[in-house]
Formats: C-alpha cells, sequence, structure tokens
C-alpha cells in the first residue's frame, strides 16, 4: 500500500508520521532536521494528528484518536498495543500487567519485544509500560526519551 509521509514541528524537535489511506503507521522521533515532503494533499486525520502531538509535547493531557495502518503486524503485537493504548495518561503499567490484560500471562517478554516493535510510540504509549520492580525498562527510542516522557506526563 502506498505510504506518504508529513513532518510534524513540536517542542523537542521534529517527528515524521508515515501514513496510508488506512491511517497512520509509524512515528518517527526525533528527527534531526525538517524534512520536506511534497504531499500536498495530507489527510485531515494527519492534520488532526499534527495538532495532537503539538499539544501532547506542550505538556497537556491528549487523547490520540486517529486510525492505524497495522496491516503488517502480528495479531500479537496489535492486542499488546491496543493494551498499552489504554493505559491512562500520567500512569504506568507493567509489562506483567499488560501480559495478563491480554489473557497471555507468563509472557511479559513477549510483551516488552512487541512493545519494542511499536511504529506508533506516544500514541501507543508503550512509554507507560514499565517493569514490575518500577524501573522503566527498554524504549524504541531510547531510555532517556521514554524518561522524557513520563516525567512531562507526570508535571501535569
Amino acid at each position: 500500500m502506498l505510504q506518504n509521509e508529513h513532518a510534524v514541528k513540536v517542542k523537542y524537535g521534529w517527528i515524521k508520521l508515515t501514513y496510508s489511506k488506512k491511517g497512520v503507521s509509524r512515528i518517527s522521533f526525533p528527527v534531526k532536521r525538517k524534512i520536506v515532503f511534497v504531499n500536498k494533499n495530507i489527510p485531515q486525520c494527519i492534520k488532526k494528528l499534527e495538532k495532537d502531538l503539538q499539544i501532547y509535547f506542550s505538556g497537556k493531557k491528549t487523547k490520540f484518536s486517529c486510525a492505524f495502518d497495522f496491516g503488517m503486524f502480528t495479531d500479537f503485537q496489535v492486542r499488546v498495543w491496543k493494551a498499552a493504548k489504554n493505559i491512562p495518561y500520567g500512569e504506568t503499567r507493567s509489562y506483567s500487567y499488560i501480559a495478563k490484560k491480554i489473557e497471555k500471562p507468563g509472557s511479559a517478554r513477549a510483551v516488552g519485544n512487541a512493545l519494542g516493535k511499536n511504529p506508533c510510540p506516544i500514541i501507543i504509549p508503550c512509554h507507560r509500560v514499565i517493569k514490575n520492580d518500577g524501573t522503566i525498562g527498554g524504549f524504541s527510542g531510547g531510555r532517556g526519551w521514554k524518561k522524557k516522557l513520563l516525567e512531562l506526563e507526570r508535571s501535569k
């Protein structure tokens, strides 16, 4: 399926949105500099997502409502991401909590692997998933970004 890209300026720099007709398929950050894209027909849902991301990075609670295009991922991964999406703003849950939520107790490591492949961080807030002992664990954008996102949410 044809993929398009759009750059969004937020407080911490640039974010690249990749999307298809079905919805957003990937969020990449941080992007070192603005990337110029020629697509002039940006769908309304992507324009709204741009505004939502700017609001989020300004430190305000935001509910993302965009559609996703996850056709190339496994059912298990999508189930993990849907469970992570339900973690409230400013709160955290453990990998084992997510495993139990998707009715796969004992699969905390597999949950971590699925979250590591999350193509849409922030919208699917995998940064809100931590280890049972309260330490932050990994993050596709790096632990520094995970800490920054958790601090951003806890500051409000």
